[in-house]
């Protein structure tokens, strides 16, 4: 049997048990899974200061190989649907420490993670995490950035997709 999205996990980071989204800042990955299509699943909604004066934050998610059996070869991460908002932008980074390591933490959601080189990868040059065999994970840093002077947009939201495949 292939592996199939559902086997790929994507945890919270800060603590074995945070379930905070303003707390995923690195560490030690979660057991938590993040909330797929909920608004606010991991950055929070974006005040009248910040959208005036700009704001940059960051967040720590783990993706997980939680199929039982299967080495999810070639794996790769990459950005499928951007912010709709010209007012935003994602930019994501492979956590510098690798594969089954615990990503570095950042004291406050402002500080930059030392070591990560973001960008906007798409699917036809995404970021290669390459095999992971089960169990195994990797910390991934998004990075929200609000222009100044921006106005308030409902919804604005992102697409982060992981892929790979399994031996025949």
């Amino acid at each position: 049997m292939a592996i199939v999205a559902a086997d790929i996990h994507k945890h919270l980071s800060g603590g074995a048990a945070n379930a905070d989204v303003n707390a995923s800042l690195g560490g030690v990955m979660s057991s938590v899974v993040v909330t797929d299509n909920t608004l606010h699943n991991l950055f929070d909604a974006v005040s009248g200061l910040e959208h005036a004066g700009g704001d940059t934050e960051y967040r720590c998610i783990y993706i997980q190989n939680a199929h039982g059996s299967l080495t999810y070869e070639g794996a790769v991460v990459f950005i499928q649907t951007n912010t709709p908002s010209a007012e935003s932008d994602i930019f994501i980074g492979l956590d510098p420490a690798g594969l089954n390591a615990t990503a570095t933490t950042i004291a406050t959601e402002q500080d930059v993670p030392a070591a990560v080189s973001f960008s906007q990868p798409t699917s036809g040059s995404p970021l290669s995490i390459g095999n992971m065999a089960v169990g195994a994970y990797i910390g991934l840093w998004i990075e929200r950035v609000i222009a100044v002077g921006t106005s308030t947009v409902s919804a604005d939201s992102v697409v982060l997709r992981a892929s790979g495949g399994t031996a025949p």
